[in-house]
Order: C-alpha cells, then sequence, then structure tokens
C-alpha cells in the first residue's frame, strides 16, 4: 500500500523539478538577453529592435536614460539572470527572471517580459523591478 503511493509521489516531485529547470523559448530568451543589453548600454535603438509599435511609442529616449542611469552600473558590476516561468494572462504571456546581483548592497531584482498575441519576437512590455 505504501509503494503505491510513495512511487507516484516521487515522479510528481521529480517531473515539478524538472519542469522548473526548463528554460524560455529561444526567441524569447533572445528578445531578453537583446532588451538588458540595450538597458546597460542605454541604447534606444537597439531596445526598440524587439518591440511592438506599442512599446516603442511608451518607452522614449529619456525614459531609457532615467531606467539605465538607475541600473547600468550595477548592471555592469555584475549579475546573473535566472528563469523562473512563465504567466499566462488573458491575451498575454509574461515571462519572469530573477536578476541576482554579484555584488554585495545590491538586491535582487525582478524582470517581467510580456508578448501579445502569440508572437514571441516583438515585446509588448519590459520591466525590472
Amino acid at each position: 500500500m505504501t509503494r503505491a503511493i510513495v512511487y507516484p509521489l516521487v515522479f510528481l516531485i521529480f517531473s515539478n523539478l524538472t519542469s522548473l529547470a526548463e528554460g524560455p523559448p529561444k526567441e524569447v530568451e533572445s528578445v531578453f538577453t537583446v532588451l538588458l543589453q540595450a538597458v546597460e548600454d542605454n541604447d534606444v535603438k537597439t531596445f526598440h529592435s524587439v518591440c511592438n509599435e506599442k512599446m516603442k511609442e511608451a518607452l522614449t529616449e529619456e525614459k531609457l536614460d532615467d531606467v539605465s542611469a538607475q541600473l547600468s552600473e550595477a548592471m555592469l558590476m555584475g549579475y546573473k539572470p535566472e528563469y523562473l516561468g512563465s504567466l499566462n494572462k488573458t491575451g498575454i504571456k509574461v515571462y519572469l527572471w530573477r536578476l541576482n546581483f554579484d555584488v554585495r548592497g545590491i538586491p535582487d531584482m525582478l524582470a517581467e517580459l510580456s508578448f501579445t498575441g502569440g508572437a514571441e519576437d516583438k515585446a509588448a512590455g519590459f520591466y525590472i523591478k
């Protein structure tokens, strides 16, 4: 009787660990990498290259200047993005990363990258909190 319970439980534990280890789709990871580098370099042209039209309109050069001024120094000191998973919202797919900074005194940050309408080549939203 106990084996009938233990084996399915072990299977569920290992199957969940395997799904946690999976990364995002390649296209999503590529967009994420471009956006992080654009923030670090304060490069609005590169940032816009992977954004949909609404995102391009929302993120002006001045806004990227502000974000880059807040984050680029810490990013240049070193960090490790760790993929956490994704969420399905109505019409929106959101991918989440933990930005783990190697420098003492800089707290971890959460990065959210979203896409709409199933298109995973142009970002609809990108936030670092």
